[in-house]
């Protein structure tokens, strides 16, 4: 055998070799905590299939005996390869709070858009759409849900007592007419293209709400005129961040809670909404 035929089969297989290395690298990816890095988490299904297809089409070509190498694909993807050994998959990051990632998205469910708390982490009841409250029922929302209710408001919806949840955003401006912003960020397909969406919340006093606390707050929707209201506080991270106009939520109970799942993941225009 001489020495190029030599050299081209040593190449096929490292060729074979670095695409199998890809398709094992989507299945870590898919398996590990960090995936709502790159995607959002509903897709972990897709990029596990893809990873077993990727690598049994690698084992294949290893196989192969002629496979016949091509020296500018094996080197972009070993330049890819190169550049998903830099993305630590232990990676854990805390935006939002504090909130470890790695905990929260371990619970993560595909099905609720939630994760699920307490020792059981198996199919579990849905929680009810509605709760009551010192003899008021309110509806549970997410703030993204709110937000869009807002745009087409019936008056049958605004009659209704809502809860949501969120972070602390605050501006001069907010503070100096009584408000805060109560903000959750919304990913579709991945961080990229993550907004904030929340709501102007009238309260007592700004100074009481931290940015970046987590809150629940009860309340109903009031009309609100949109002139001249102050800018949205944005969120860093975010390529922008929206609260409702020509409506406040008018705050009746507010306590301060722990995030359990930070990121809003699907958005419902009715009832049970994805809180």
């Amino acid at each position: 055998m001489s020495a190029r035929t030599l050299l081209t089969r040593l190449w096929a297989k490292a060729e074979a070799m670095l695409l199998a290395s890809l398709g094992l690298y989507m299945l870590a990816l898919a398996s590990s905590n960090t995936y709502w890095l790159l995607l959002n988490p509903k897709y972990k299904l897709v990029t596990a299939a893809g990873g077993c297809g990727i690598t049994l089409a690698a084992f294949a070509l290893f196989m192969m005996p002629a496979a016949r190498p091509g020296t500018w694909r094996g080197l972009v993807m070993a330049g890819l390869v190169l550049l998903l050994a830099m993305h630590d998959p232990e990676m854990t990051i805390a935006p939002q709070g504090g909130l470890d990632m790695d905990s929260a998205f371990s619970t993560y469910s595909p099905q609720t858009g939630s994760a699920l708390t307490g020792p059981a982490r198996g199919r579990q009841a849905p929680e009810p759409s509605r709760i009551e409250l010192d003899g008021r029922e309110y509806v549970r929302i997410n703030t993204a849900e709110l937000y869009f209710e807002t745009v087409e408001a019936s008056p049958a919806k605004l009659a209704l007592g809502y809860v949501t949840k969120g972070l602390v955003a605050r501006t001069p401006e907010m503070d100096a007419r009584g408000e805060v912003g109560l903000v959750r960020v919304a990913v579709s397909c991945c961080l990229a293209d993550a907004v904030g969406l929340g709501l102007r919340v009238k309260v007592d006093d700004p100074s009481g709400y931290e940015p970046g606390q987590w809150f629940k707050i009860y309340g109903r929707l009031m009309p609100q005129s949109a002139k001249g209201l102050p800018s949205a506080p944005q969120l860093d991270g975010v390529f922008i961040t929206a609260l409702a106009e020509g409506f406040i939520f008018q705050a009746e109970r507010v306590e301060v809670v722990e995030p359990d799942l930070p990121y809003i993941f699907e958005v419902r225009d009715s009832e049970p909404y994805a809180y």
